[in-house]
């Protein structure tokens, strides 16, 4: 996971009874988990005292560097980062394996483990590789969040058997309720997703709507070789498991140039029980 800070370096020079102080803008950083942002902020501390010893020249003089650092606001959009299961556990979500995990459950641990880096919402790619787990991170002007009452939810056909815990529901199923709200609510949206979060007392559930202006619709065949994650989803594809179409979503997408996706409809084909035409709204 990489975080983006800005420093800003400080010297004070002390010479010869007069003060002199430096305000110098460092650069951008990229810090790791993996303790080598020591290292950047050390250097970038030991740049300003340079630069402080060259304004000192020959003279005696006490020169005293300080850096201040400041978090910088998410970019707009979709930030791609891996987690690792200590993380992951961190954000009050455990997981350590997809295949045994709830798409609900996920979504929640996704959103809660992206809030404590300071984005908006979030949603696992699906990816697994060993402890790593490849996460989507959105900021706050791509994620328009509301709580849409569970009636509204249950009215769409595409809601399995009326169940009401988000958890009972079928992945596949629940995204396509959920683009659908957002794609017929007021204002201009033109997909969205579940968070998995639902308040059974007042009868809520989460939901999270992308604007129009950041949707782009594709879609792909099951049987797609551009897409090998594709070959994940067997069966009834309505049934599917959560993390193969989500990155089989993701491939899709990235391939048209956008960051991430949700599947959204699919249509099968009259001679084919295998393959079908899944259709993803990209953003």
């Amino acid at each position: 996971m990489a975080s983006k800070i800005f420093a800003i370096g400080v010297a004070v020079v002390v010479e010869n009874e007069a003060l002199f102080v430096g305000v110098f803008l460092c650069m951008w950083f990229d810090l790791s988990w993996s303790g080598e942002w020591l290292f950047d902020w050390c250097a970038c501390l030991r740049g300003v005292m340079g630069m402080s010893a060259i304004r000192s020249g020959l003279g005696f003089a006490a020169i005293f560097g300080v850096l201040v650092l400041f978090p910088l606001p998410t970019v707009a959009g979709v930030t791609w980062l891996d987690t690792t299961g200590t993380q992951r556990a961190g954000s009050g979500y455990p997981i350590s394996n997809r295949l045994t995990t709830n798409w609900a459950y996920a979504s929640r641990g996704a959103e809660a483990l992206c809030a404590q880096w300071g984005y908006a919402r979030g949603l696992y790619t699906g990816s697994q590789n060993g402890d790593i787990m490849g996460i989507d991170c959105l900021s706050s002007d791509i994620a328009q969040w509301f709580d849409v009452p569970g009636s509204q939810v249950r009215m769409w056909a595409s809601w399995l058997n009326g169940h009401v815990a988000v958890d009972n529901q079928a992945y596949f199923l629940a995204s396509i309720v959920a683009h659908s709200i957002c794609a017929t609510s007021p204002g201009d949206y033109g997909t969205g997703f579940f968070t998995g979060y639902q308040d059974f007392e007042n009868d809520l559930v989460g939901l999270v709507c992308i604007p129009r202006e950041y949707v782009g619709r594709f879609g792909a065949d099951t049987d797609d070789p551009r897409f090998p994650d594709l070959a994940n989803i067997s069966g009834d594809i309505r049934g599917a498991a959560w993390w193969a179409l989500r990155s089989s979503s993701i491939q899709i997408c990235q391939y048209r140039g956008y960051q991430t996706g949700v599947p959204v409809y699919f249509t099968p084909y009259p001679n084919s029980y295998t393959v079908v035409n899944l259709s993803v709204a990209c953003f």
